[in-house]
């Protein structure tokens, strides 16, 4: 039986709600973003895939799958693709395109696109030592020219090798560097060339890490990373200190801040279209995304901030003060304005708080007691409006299908799971979907079955129908994953995909 480990409760509930904490481009949570227009979520020329063995849902016939790979994969990838607009600068009708995928050492390609045929898995290059890639790939997106766009991976001999979607049977992996982030031809979308650390210098590469290319762009002696970025700007944080990357001339800035807190993992960054807001420890801070002016401090606490995100007018904040966990927000001006931070939500004793993410005006959280019983909840960025239904739980949500370059992408939806007994007890319990910037219910997609212990959005996904999976625990430590479709925006739509006691199956991301 293939199965997966349960650690601890907080595990469950982290692993529940992986899509909305983590989000994309490192944000938890996001502003409106725009209007929509007719059709922005409705797109279903494409499959919908799940991996295990690989299968593909077609939102038309989501309860007949189309086994597209029977065999036991890994490192399995999903490449998007959509319309970028030059003007605007945003990607329209993202969907999945390619999803690539490792099988005895080789690497396989299966396009997304619905058409006449089954899937087929088409061999990806001549590499045969696919299932030495270390860690997770990176997957690139070529707007102009999909056959372009990029999966870059790391060998267990410690090379970087690059292949592109259009390469055959026959082509050879390109070699490449470690990458810190792509650029972006403005005109067109298309993938133009890489950042990328050679020994300890950042450098400029063409798309194809061609030597030539090469032009040093900062050297460090201890650590360079990527922390945030627009089409135009490459935030860089080297040996710690800010600085800001100009895509189109190549110039580097001068320190735009310094650093001071010692924080593991990544640093907590969000962007909405106008600053990048920043974490330094107890510090939050913004800086134009111009690049060309020093970063500002908008707020300070004792304790540690530990996610971020934005609303409308407010940077969104989770803080961590000696244990106790509490949601914030202050204004995009923070301090100087005058305006001291709005408590939206504080953990209770023996409680875990989560917050799940905001848009327009609204922030989206969680409460899970010390015995599991949980509660959902929104409230306005200023601390009003606050609403709490006990017995229910945000189980994630699905992003809109429209990429901002200037921005984060931007949630669209969120799922609610009404009526369970506990954190891991949704038997019997309702699915509910709601518009993310309202907080207006859409629909109610179904019943959870009452062999699934959990149900939720475990991956990136966008648009209106999506995969979620359904978790059914199978002893105090370890569980069996199930997919199912819903149309968020359809009542009783929700449609079990695979049944399979002995084996689990999981939604492939359409984000990495």
């Amino acid at each position: 039986m293939k199965t997966t480990k349960l650690s601890t409760l907080t595990l469950v509930i982290m692993t529940l709600v992986i899509l909305v904490v983590a989000g994309c481009s490192g944000s938890g949570g996001s502003g409106s973003g725009g209007t929509l227009s007719p059709g922005d979520n409705t797109t279903s020329s494409a499959f919908l895939l799940y991996q295990g063995s690989i299968g593909a849902v077609d939102p038309a016939n989501p309860a007949s799958p189309v086994s597209v790979e029977s065999g036991i994969t890994n490192k399995v990838t999903s490449i998007f693709h959509g319309t970028y607009d030059p003007v605007a600068r945003k990607v329209s009708d993202i969907q999945t395109r390619t999803v690539v995928y490792v099988k005895g050492g080789q690497l396989f390609k299966v396009s997304a696109l619905k058409g006449a045929a089954t899937p087929i898995p088409v061999q990806l290059t001549n590499e045969t030592s696919a299932d030495t890639i270390v860690g997770t790939p990176s997957a690139i997106a070529d707007f102009a020219d999909h056959n372009n766009a990029q999966f870059i991976y790391l060998t267990a001999g410690g090379a970087w090798k690059m292949i592109k979607v259009g390469m055959s049977a026959t082509d050879t992996p390109i070699p490449a560097k470690q990458p810190l982030k792509h650029v972006y031809d403005k005109s067109n979308g298309a993938l133009a060339g890489w950042l990328a650390i050679d020994g300890s210098a950042v450098k400029r590469f063409d798309a194809n890490f061609s030597a030539g290319s090469a032009a040093t762009v900062a050297t460090f002696a201890d650590k360079a990373e990527a922390v945030g970025f627009t089409i135009d700007i490459i935030f860089l944080k080297i040996d710690g200190n800010l600085y800001a990357y100009n895509t189109a001339n190549g110039a580097i800035s001068s320190v735009l801040y310094t650093f001071t807190a010692t924080t593991a993992g990544d640093l907590k960054a969000t962007r909405d279209g106008i600053n990048m807001y920043f974490v330094d420890g107890g510090k939050l801070l913004s800086v134009s995304l111009s690049g060309t002016a020093l970063a500002e401090q908008i707020g300070a606490e004792t304790g540690t901030i530990v996610q971020l995100a934005y609303t409308d007018h407010k940077v969104v904040y989770v803080l961590n003060d000696a244990g106790q966990y509490k949601i914030r927000t202050t204004g995009k001006n923070g301090v100087v304005s005058g305006t001291p931070p709005v408590d939206l939500a504080t953990a209770a004793n023996g409680e875990i708080l989560i917050f799940i993410g905001a848009k327009g005006t609204l922030a989206y959280f969680d409460r899970v007691s010390g015995n599991g019983v949980t509660t959902a909840g929104t409230i306005r960025e200023d601390g009003s409006g606050r609403n709490e239904t006990p017995n229910a739980f945000w189980v994630g949500g699905s992003f809109l299908n429209i990429f901002d370059t200037m921005s984060e992408v931007i949630p669209q939806y969120f799922i609610r799971a009404a009526g369970i007994t506990s954190i891991v007890d949704f038997r019997g319990g309702q699915l509910e979907s709601f518009d993310a910037a309202t907080g207006n219910r859409l629909a109610v997609l179904g019943t959870v079955p009452q062999d699934i212990h959990m149900a939720g959005v475990f991956a990136g996904v966008c648009g209106s129908k999506i995969l979620l999976e359904g978790r059914t625990i199978t002893s105090l430590d370890t569980f069996v994953s199930d997919v199912f479709y819903a149309d968020l925006t359809k009542g009783g739509s929700l449609t079990r995909v695979t049944s399979t006691p002995l084996v689990s199956e999981h939604v492939v991301p359409l984000f990495n």
